[in-house]
């Protein structure tokens, strides 16, 4: 009786396994696309092939193959949508500022807030016209500047307050009236603001 009950059981798991695997395989898999990638080269760089077993498949494993070749993607949102479809919807690097580059020389360069380099550009116009709503900041020296990398500062102590410092400047009331900063001297911090495009204002905020 036991052994029936176990070659029962072995064959039912089998059966159970063959099934789940034809019925509920991936047929379908549904991809945004970004202004970076298109949505075919999102979906190859997922790894996601047709045919197979749709509950087996990883959502974290997926989304950090898709992030690890593609910079310009801050996240990759993975949805399961029984029984056979998989939907995709990348989500980009959101622009912060941008600021003019010595190397290489007098590159408008475009930055998300996570610090990553989106873009460079040749003019100032160019810059403000593809990443809308951002403002310049004069920076300190950086080692290198690399598309799709974040930024390198020559200084460990400017990377270690750059970046608090600006998402803190992003989350403040007053932001939508910021229009430059100037990081150039860490001990001379000062913000250039200008209030419903009349009155300008300063802000120093002096010694770090």
């Amino acid at each position: 009786v036991l052994t029936c009950l176990l070659v029962g059981g072995t064959v039912f798991g089998l059966f159970s396994f063959s099934a789940m695997k034809f019925l509920f395989s991936v047929e379908h898999v549904q991809c945004g696309q970004s202004s970076y990638y298109t949505s075919d080269e999102i979906l190859l760089a997922s790894g996601i092939q047709k045919g197979k077993p749709i509950f087996f498949l990883s959502e974290e494993e997926i989304k950090g193959s898709v992030l690890e070749k593609m910079p310009f993607l801050s996240d990759l949102k993975v949805e399961k949508v029984y029984p056979d479809t998989v939907r995709l919807v990348p989500v980009e690097e959101r622009p912060l500022f941008y600021f003019v580059a010595d190397i290489p020389e007098n590159k408008y360069v475009g930055v998300s807030e996570s610090q990553k380099v989106l873009a460079m550009y040749d003019d100032e116009m160019h810059v403000r016209a593809s990443f809308g709503g951002i403002y310049r900041v004069e920076m300190p020296s950086l080692l290198y500047i690399v598309s799709g990398q974040q930024l390198q500062f020559k200084e460990r102590g400017d990377s270690d307050y750059i970046p608090g410092l600006l998402n803190l400047l992003k989350d403040s009331d007053f932001f939508s009236e910021v229009q430059s900063v100037d990081l150039s001297n860490r001990f001379e911090i000062t913000v250039y603001c200008r209030r419903n495009g009349l009155s300008a204002y300063r802000i120093y905020l002096g010694n770090k």
